[in-house]
């Protein structure tokens, strides 16, 4: 394939396929002076995942129930939660994914009487970690038995500070971490620090409150899923789940690029242990400085995603191209930590 000339120097590029056939991923072209640069590029084969989406009560098929792979055992959630769709039979096709080990979770169309799942052996579950899991090889096509939907209830609360007691008035409760302004699984709070979930099923849910001000924390206050306090959903009924958010640590510094000089760059902080998030920034702000507040005590590590134009890096604190090689950072259990970050220019990809 031949593109049009580019501006000189490092490029990201997307290669895909048209008939979704192998996964598409960036490369790194180096553009010569003159425009011209070449990249060989590979792509894995794509795996698939065939089922169909029935009520747990009748079988009766369930359409426009979508159907998202996650990696197994994470409860985290892409971004991506309406591209494979059951059609009016029930059936759904997943396509565009990576070889190894994943868990399905199943959301019904806004407005449905159905509730939403993780995918587990026998029916639905709210604990990723009960979930049923797929494994898959490159290219395979796997086919698993019918996702058996139950009837939605309804969680809602109240979010206020512990510091203060008034109500947390910007922030979201969700099912996931999520990096984007519009959420893909949770809802906003309102003015009065309000939220109101109506679409989940009759299941135990951790639920993941992320403020303005506070740390980012489960059901219970706690910093990782496997520590939270479910919140139980019932079928038809209304589940009242209040919150007071604790403030955290908090955690400053400097975001600098090779030559120190200021830059805008993501974060993401993940438990040295369970590798989950537990903090999360897009920093705007251009002069380099950057805030975040995580629960404490517990081992991070810290990823930084910079974008400058034309091109993504992505590392380590302190200095790693590789999660294996980034600096462990222990954060106390109150007070302040500050934590400078430079970052490379190591690909992305």
């Amino acid at each position: 394939m031949t593109v049009p000339p580019l501006i000189p120097g490092p490029q990201e590029v997307w290669v895909y396929t048209r008939d979704d056939t192998h996964l598409p991923r960036y490369a790194t072209v180096n553009v010569l002076a003159d425009g011209s640069g070449t990249a060989v590029v590979v792509l894995a084969p794509a795996a698939n995942v065939v089922s169909r989406v029935v009520d747990a009560a009748t079988g009766a098929p369930v359409a426009g129930a979508c159907v998202t792979p996650a990696p197994a055992g994470t409860g985290e959630l892409p971004d991506n939660p309406g591209r494979y769709c059951s059609d009016a039979s029930g059936n759904v096709r997943v396509g565009l994914v990576a070889a190894g080990s994943w868990n399905l979770f199943a959301r019904p169309a806004g407005g449905s009487a159905y509730g939403a799942q993780w995918v587990g052996a026998t029916g639905g579950t709210g604990d990723a970690k009960q979930a049923r899991v797929v494994t898959l090889r490159a290219g395979q096509t796997v086919t698993v038995p019918p996702i058996r939907l139950d009837r939605a209830g309804v969680v809602t609360g109240t979010v206020t500070s512990a510091a203060t007691g008034r109500p947390a008035t910007s922030g979201a409760v969700t099912l996931a971490p999520e990096s984007g302004s519009f959420l893909d699984w949770g809802v906003k709070l309102d003015a009065q620090g309000r939220y109101r979930i109506d679409w989940l099923g009759p299941y135990a849910w951790p639920l993941l409150f992320t403020t303005a001000d506070n740390a980012a924390q489960w059901s219970g206050g706690f910093a990782l899923r496997g520590k939270a306090v479910p919140v139980t959903v019932r079928a038809g009924a209304t589940t009242v789940y209040n919150l007071a958010v604790r403030r955290g640590v908090l955690v400053t510094g400097r975001l600098v690029d090779p030559e120190g000089r200021p830059v805008v760059a993501e974060l993401t902080v993940r438990n040295a242990r369970t590798r989950e998030v537990v903090g999360y920034l897009l920093d705007l702000d251009r002069d380099g400085e950057y805030a975040l507040r995580v629960l404490g005590p517990q081992p991070v590590t810290v990823a930084w995603l910079w974008t400058p134009p034309y091109v993504l890096y992505a590392g380590w604190y302190d200095g790693a191209a590789r999660p294996a090689d980034a600096t462990e950072v222990t954060l106390p259990g109150t007070g302040t930590l500050r934590l400078d970050v430079a970052v490379d220019r190591f690909p992305a990809a």
